[in-house]
Order: structure tokens, then sequence, then C-alpha cells
């Protein structure tokens, strides 16, 4: 993490855990009245799948099922999952 961003709180440095789901999603998806509602459903979403499936699931919730009080904003998703064989350097 470059320094100048290392003392912000919501910025830090996370151990992987290999086949788990990591996503990284613009603020679309929390401009919503109950955001923890909405996002609560995303671990049984992504269970079992690889991240494109992941995505695909998530999205098709989303588009089926708009979180109430959305406001119309940029929806962008990006997620990773290490399968079992990635290993983290030093760790």
């Amino acid at each position: 993490m470059p320094p100048f961003l290392a003392h912000l709180a919501d910025r830090r440095v996370l151990r992987v855990r290999p086949g788990a789901h990591y996503l990284l999603a613009s603020d679309g998806f929390w401009a919503c009245d109950d955001p923890l509602a909405f996002t609560g459903r995303w671990p049984a979403l992504c269970a079992g799948k690889t991240a494109a499936q992941a995505v695909s699931a998530l999205f098709d919730d989303f588009l089926s099922q708009p979180p109430k009080g959305l406001h119309s904003d940029n929806i962008t998703m990006l997620a990773l999952r290490f399968d079992a064989a990635f290993t983290v350097p030093g760790g």
C-alpha cells in the first residue's frame, strides 16, 4: 500500500483466505435505504461459485430485486477468488 494512503482508516492490508470471495464494489451499491440488508444476501449468492459466476449472480440479483431507496449511481463490481494453490508471499 502506498505510504500516503496507509494512515486512512478505510484502507488496510488484508490477508486473503483460499476459497473466499473478495468484492470491491462502487458506492452505487451502498446508495440505498438499507445497504446491509441488501448485501446480506451476497454470501449465499456467491457460495460455490467462481469469481465470474459470483459477479453474474450478484448483478442478476441486483437487477431482479433492486434495493429499496436506490439512488441512481455508477455501479461497478470486481470479484476476486483465490484458489487453494494461491500462496501469500512471506506468509
